[in-house]
């Protein structure tokens, strides 16, 4: 018999609205978070991936673009980046400065931020916005939330795959089987 594959929980663009409504922007932390999470939220980024990038990876050049060079299977990746997400890292690497690390997300010690410190605050969050009463926040559910909103947004499968660093396309498959509009569009095709 064939294993029944499922993909985890995602969030609705309500929920990761009030996520996102969340951190306090005045403070450091706020919108070292807030970039944080819109950095995992628009470019599909694994949670070590997200604790390994340097300032000089994050280019403002054109439209700006995030390098992902310590990527889980090894291979270098650029994704674009939205124009959201390119305003909050320009005014958090401007707030960050100058530091001995060059490493992008750090801790107030100016020390590399931990995947576990990320953990937490995104549980955090999910507990200050209610979110975590609907989803179980984690980095890998901003994951799947990118993949679903990408795959329902028609994007093809090909690039989501070059943006996602996914070594295979039988993870995105599944995507597509459960959030793909192709065949909502393909049904009515003929019968005009």
């Amino acid at each position: 018999m064939r294993a029944r594959h499922e993909i985890g929980v995602t969030f609705s663009k309500n929920q990761l609205n009030r996520l996102l409504k969340v951190p306090n922007i005045t403070t450091f932390i706020g919108l070292r978070d807030l970039g944080i999470m819109l950095t995992l939220a628009h470019t599909g980024i694994r949670l070590k991936e997200l604790t390994s990038l340097h300032t000089q990876d994050v280019s403002f050049e054109g439209k700006g673009a995030i390098n992902v060079q310590r990527a889980k299977n090894r291979y270098a990746r650029r994704i674009p980046l939205t124009k959201r997400l390119r305003a909050v890292l320009s005014a958090y690497i401007k707030e960050r400065g100058v530091l001995d690390t060059d490493f992008l997300f750090i801790n107030v010690e100016d020390n590399p931020i931990s995947p576990r410190t990320v953990q937490q605050r995104l549980k955090h969050y999910g507990k200050v916005s209610k979110v975590d009463k609907e989803v179980n926040v984690s980095p890998h559910a901003f994951r799947r939330t990118f993949c679903r909103l990408k795959v329902e947004a028609g994007t093809n499968i090909f690039v989501l795959q070059r943006l996602t660093g996914h070594s295979s396309l039988e993870i995105l498959r599944r995507y597509v089987e459960i959030y793909g509009t192709d065949l909502e569009e393909a049904i009515e095709k003929g019968f005009e």
